[in-house]
């Protein structure tokens, strides 16, 4: 490179052991004396390329000495030694780093699809987080509530009750004193009348002492002597202990389930050497035969969870209560984490995580999925239209090729591929008469009227059946009422992981109707009655009804 103006060089010189560019070359193409020397193409740091001992370039690589020779050192001090050229060299190691390269690619790869993944996980569980933090202020609140209706209770019976016993007691003191009174007065004047000396006198006034008291006869009171409100107190504070101890035990439990919430796991794998001399074993992994793969269940292939391990929920007599009326925070059970090693770098296994269940329609609108209705399934009285998405019962039998997977009894129809997410939601909307909508297995029979074919009427299908009138959820012939009113929409929601089918009333808010869980054991496709829903059932699928108003639509979510 011309340092002046920065030009490219064309050529080096093995004798001036520089490179020139092309106005600088011109002496060597024009003077005799420099004529003569050997010109090669451009290399960049050209003297540490030159042999010392014979001044030419170093074109090979000797393999037993690992160093750039040149043709002459061939010939000599390494002529019994492997000496290739530095091109030759270059391809093979060249062919090692490109297998590397391609390890390094995949494993970026999966390191960015893991963090993606739990970037993702990480949200769904803060979201989750805040949610039960709303829902705990909330659920304290009305604990509080709660607790000071109790005291108002409490209160109430000790104030009125109390009260109204001891004015009672202070009723018959009353009245106990003004006896005692009249009959102090009563012995007065009998002692006056005992001492009198006319005769007379006497006789006339003792007929007077003879008369009852004015106060009359009041009842004799029988004194408790034990009479205390000591036992109530005994009570309050046994309230106050099993209260404690039963917040203690919650407490505990709730603990015990945010430490063993786990957002995702460590996994120990190979790390392959990145050397441009040692292989990746990157093949290892890709095949299942190879030794290290068969071990992988061992010391190889160990697993460390995040999940933290609670301590046991101290006893109210062991330690200070969780459930603290001092002034001091409640001492929590502190979770040791179990150690997490940084190296070797280890895979990230999220197959585990699980988002929580869904609330909203926007929550649920996270996973839909997009269902087309098969045509070689639906009944011939139905009629499929809007790209396969709504059937419509007509009276008429239409002109379908006869086929295995056709209900030929039912007015059914199922959609075209199984249900294949972990997670899927769907919407339908259904008018006239009735309708049934739900999941069922491939194996589901489809010939017949009888219940082996009808949809929530055997083991491989499960439904909700409607009408106008009434609602019931349907399977394995079992039956369950559902009080609700009219829903014109329907959202259904399938978790393959926890074996959940949940329905839907969708409208200002997602109204819970029924949830069935299950092991479903095989591929599960969404399938629908049209005119087979409560209080229709049999009619339709002999064939004794018809209405065109009857269908049902997969609505675009």
């Amino acid at each position: 490179m011309c340092k002046k103006e920065r030009r490219a060089a064309v050529r080096s010189c093995l004798a001036c052991m520089s490179s020139f560019c092309e106005d600088h070359l011109k002496p060597h193409q024009t003077k005799k004396s420099l004529k003569k020397h050997e010109l090669i193409a451009p290399v960049s740091n050209l003297a540490e390329k030159i042999c010392t001992q014979h001044k030419y370039m170093q074109e090979f690589f000797c393999r037993h000495c690992k160093m750039f020779v040149c043709w002459l050192c061939t010939s000599n001090q390494h002529k019994d030694h492997e000496c290739v050229s530095t091109k030759i060299q270059r391809l093979e190691k060249q062919k090692v780093l490109s297998e590397i390269q391609a390890d390094n690619q995949q494993r970026l790869k999966d390191r960015e699809q893991e963090l993606k993944e739990l970037k993702k996980v990480m949200e769904v569980a803060k979201n989750s987080a805040n949610r039960v933090h709303s829902e705990t202020e909330a659920v304290v609140r009305e604990l509080q509530e709660s607790m000071e209706r109790l005291q108002e209770l409490l209160e109430e019976a000790l104030d009125q009750t109390g009260l109204e016993k001891m004015g009672q007691a202070q009723e018959v003191v009353e009245n106990l004193e003004g006896e005692i009174r009249e009959r102090k007065k009563r012995d007065t004047e009998m002692k006056d009348l005992s001492g009198c000396d006319d005769h007379i006198y006497y006789l006339q006034t003792c007929d007077s002492m003879s008369t009852p008291l004015e106060v009359g006869d009041f009842p004799v009171v029988l004194v408790n002597a034990e009479a205390s409100y000591e036992p109530v107190r005994s009570a309050i504070l046994a309230l106050r202990e099993r209260v404690e101890d039963l917040c203690n035990q919650e407490l505990g439990k709730i603990i015990k389930q945010v430490n063993e919430t786990t957002l995702f796991t460590l996994k120990e794998s190979p790390t392959p050497s990145i050397s441009v001399g040692v292989r990746s074993d990157r093949t290892d992994r890709a095949n299942p035969s190879s030794p290290r793969a068969e071990t992988g269940a061992g010391e190889d292939e160990r697993e460390t969870e995040t999940n933290l391990q609670p301590s046991p929920t101290p006893s109210r007599r062991e330690s200070q209560s969780l459930w603290s009326r001092s002034s001091q925070s409640p001492v929590i059970p502190a979770a040791t984490p179990a150690p997490v090693l940084v190296t070797p770098v280890r895979e990230i296994n999220l197959d585990s995580i699980q988002a929580p269940e869904p609330r909203s329609r926007e929550e649920f609108l996270q996973y839909a999925v997009n269902l087309m209705l098969d045509p070689n399934t639906a009944h011939k009285r139905l009629v499929l239209s809007e790209g396969n998405t709504k059937a419509t019962l007509q009276g008429a039998s239409q002109p379908y090729p006869d086929s295995p997977q056709r209900f030929d009894g039912w007015t059914q129809v199922m959609c075209q591929a199984p249900l294949q997410a972990q997670r899927c939601y769907w919407e339908v909307d259904w008018r006239g008469r009735g309708s049934s909508m739900g999941v069922a297995y491939s194996s589901l029979s489809r010939k017949g009227s009888d219940a082996r074919s009808g949809i929530g009427y055997n083991a491989q299908s499960w439904t909700l059946e409607l009408s106008d009138t009434c609602c019931s959820a349907m399977h394995d012939n079992q039956k369950k009422d559902i009080p609700v009113t009219y829903s014109p929409r329907l959202g259904i929601y399938l978790d393959m992981i926890s074996g959940t089918l949940g329905f839907y009333s969708v409208a200002d808010s997602m109204v819970p109707l029924h949830t069935f869980r299950a092991n479903f054991t095989q591929p599960v496709y969404a399938v629908f009655g049209v005119g087979s829903g409560v209080g229709v059932g049999l009619d339709f699928a002999l064939g004794q009804f018809s209405s065109s108003s009857d269908s049902i639509k997969i609505c675009p979510l």
